[in-house]
């Protein structure tokens, strides 16, 4: 029992540690992993989840998120699947989901002095691939960079978020006077995106795309 206690303290001050490096704006995708890693072993599932679900924005691809963020899903008994249509999206859009925004900046930036680079070739030797080579180049290179600005927009207004608390009541409105948005309360664990906030209360999105208000508290975000 003591060493189990011991154990839960050092966690505690761990996750102290790592969150106080986030309260300084400090984005890494191995420092929201670590700190997953301890609010898991604290048996807080949904803030770990959380944090999973950030060092995998950061990390894409990284198997040892995606297997701990999966384990940590399985914890949770009321999950939410997102809809086929917005599965068929994350598809077509691999690009804008699989790579990271780093990997995507970097890219565009390549691409876009690719571009440049072939287009002034063409001006010296006429071959209709450097154009048509440059011109793919441009798309490539605005397509990516507004996938960029789409992220950062997205992240900026509608962070991603975790239900923390069980039986949570979602409102048709932002206050206990509103009825029910749904027949059921949700539990703790429950993936959300966050729409709007209006001082205690805050607008959710589901993965199935359903909306409703929470009390703030209720969210971690």
């Amino acid at each position: 029992a003591d060493d189990s206690l011991s154990a839960a303290e050092a966690f505690n001050e761990a996750i102290a540690g790592y969150r106080e490096i986030v309260s300084d704006g400090v984005e890494n995708g191995k420092l929201y992993y670590n700190l997953a890693n301890a609010y898991f072993r604290v048996g807080d599932v949904p803030r770990a989840i959380l944090y999973y679900r950030l060092a995998e924005r950061l990390l894409p691809r990284d198997s040892q998120i995606e297997a701990n963020l999966a384990f940590a899903r399985s914890r949770v008994t009321d999950r939410i699947e997102p809809t086929e249509t917005s599965q068929l999206l994350r598809l077509l859009l691999f690009a804008h989901y699989s790579w990271s925004l780093r990997e995507r900046t970097g890219t565009a930036v390549s691409t876009f002095l690719a571009a440049w680079l072939l287009l002034g070739v063409r001006i010296w030797i006429p071959r209709r691939w450097l154009t048509a080579s440059g011109l793919i180049c441009v798309m490539i290179s605005a397509s990516l960079a507004y996938s960029v600005y789409v992220q950062l927009e997205d992240e900026n207004n509608h962070p991603i978020g975790v239900l923390v608390a069980t039986d949570v009541v979602v409102r048709t409105g932002d206050g206990e006077t509103y009825e029910p948005q749904f027949n059921r309360s949700l539990g703790a664990g429950v993936e959300v995106r966050v729409l709007e906030r209006r001082e205690l209360w805050i607008q959710i999105e589901l993965p199935d795309g359903k909306r409703g208000w929470v009390r703030a508290d209720q969210v971690a975000f």
